[in-house]
C-alpha cells in the first residue's frame, strides 16, 4: 500500500511529536532514539521509543465504492503529447520512440500517482482491458483531456472502484533515561492538550493519548542509580487501501416454462437474470 510499513510511519510520527515538544528547543534524533536501532545507545539523557503493538482494529472497517474515469490510450507519433486534467492538475506525457500504447498508459498512471497536488487521487492500469487502458479514482469532478488531443479516449461509463477505510490503534512505550529526559517526557505529555500540537498530530493523521502514569524503572548501574521512567501511549491512526478496480459480474438470462400437465396448453413463463 505504501513504501514504508504503516506502523513505522506511526512510530516516526510519535518520535516527531516528542522531538518538537520535549523541550523549548527541538530535540535531536540522538535525543529521541528508536529502541530497535542498531549500534551503541546514545549518551544520556535521551528518550527511547518502542512500538509494543499495532494494527489493533477500532470498530469496523468500511468499504467505499466510487465511480471514476477510464481512458483508452491511442497510438500517436513520437513526440505526441498525451494530456489530461485531474482535479485542476495538468498531467502530460510526451511519447518516446520506444514507447508502446501500454507504456504510455503506465507512464500517465505514474505521473498521476506522483503528483502531490492531488494526493487522494489514484490511477492504475487496467490489466483486464483488451486495449491499453487506465482508470482514475477519487476525483472531485470529470477528468478531461485536451480538446486538441484525440489520443486519449474517455469511456462513458467510468470505472467502479472499491477501497477499505478504517481506524487502527497502536501501543507505544517511551522510556526516559536520565533526569533531564524525564522532564522532556513530562513536557511533551502536558503539551498534548495544546491546540497547535493537536493540529500538528491531525496533519500526521493520528491522535496520541497517554495511558496511565509514569513508571519508575530506575536501577543500579555500576556505582549509581540510573534514572529511568516509562510511559505508554495509545495512538490512533487511519488506514486506507488503494482503490481496486471492481470487475462487473457478467449475467445470464434463464427462462423457465411451467405446465400443469403434459397436454396443458396454458403455460407460465418466468425469466430470471442472474450473475455468473
Amino acid at each position: 500500500m505504501i513504501s514504508t510499513a504503516l506502523h513505522e510511519q506511526v512510530l516516526q510520527s510519535v518520535r516527531t511529536w516528542l522531538k518538537a515538544n520535549g523541550a523549548a528547543v527541538a530535540l535531536t534524533d540522538a535525543q529521541v532514539w528508536v529502541d530497535s536501532s542498531k549500534g551503541p545507545r546514545p549518551a544520556l539523557p535521551y528518550l527511547s521509543v518502542r512500538m509494543l503493538a499495532h494494527d489493533i482494529p477500532v470498530g469496523s472497517d468500511e468499504t467505499i465504492t466510487r465511480i471514476g474515469d477510464t481512458f483508452v490510450v491511442g497510438t500517436g507519433a513520437t513526440g505526441s503529447t498525451y494530456s489530461l486534467t485531474v482535479n485542476g492538475e495538468a498531467i502530460a506525457y510526451v511519447r518516446l520512440s520506444a514507447d508502446t500504447n501500454a507504456t504510455v498508459a503506465a507512464a500517465l498512471v505514474a505521473l498521476i500517482n506522483a503528483d502531490t497536488g492531488i494526493p487522494t487521487v489514484h490511477a492504475e492500469v487496467d490489466a483486464t482491458a483488451a486495449s491499453p487502458t487506465f482508470w482514475v479514482a477519487n476525483t472531485t469532478g470529470t477528468v478531461t483531456t485536451s480538446t486538441a488531443d484525440s489520443k486519449l479516449t474517455r469511456t462513458e461509463d467510468g470505472a467502479t472502484t472499491e477501497e477499505v477505510i478504517g481506524v487502527r490503534r497502536a501501543t507505544v512505550s517511551v522510556q526516559a533515561l536520565g533526569e533531564t529526559a524525564a522532564k522532556w517526557l513530562e513536557r511533551a505529555v502536558w503539551r498534548l492538550q495544546l491546540e497547535d500540537v493537536m493540529l500538528d498530530l491531525e496533519d500526521e493523521g493520528l491522535s496520541i493519548v497517554a495511558s496511565g502514569g509514569m513508571t519508575d524503572l530506575g536501577k543500579l548501574l555500576d556505582t549509581s542509580i540510573e534514572a529511568r521512567v516509562l510511559r505508554e501511549f495509545d495512538v490512533s491512526y487511519a488506514i486506507r487501501t488503494e482503490p481496486s478496480l471492481k470487475i462487473p459480474l457478467a449475467s445470464a438470462v434463464i427462462t423457465a416454462t411451467t405446465r400443469k400437465s403434459a397436454g396443458d396448453t396454458d403455460t407460465l413463463t418466468t425469466t430470471i437474470t442472474v450473475g455468473v
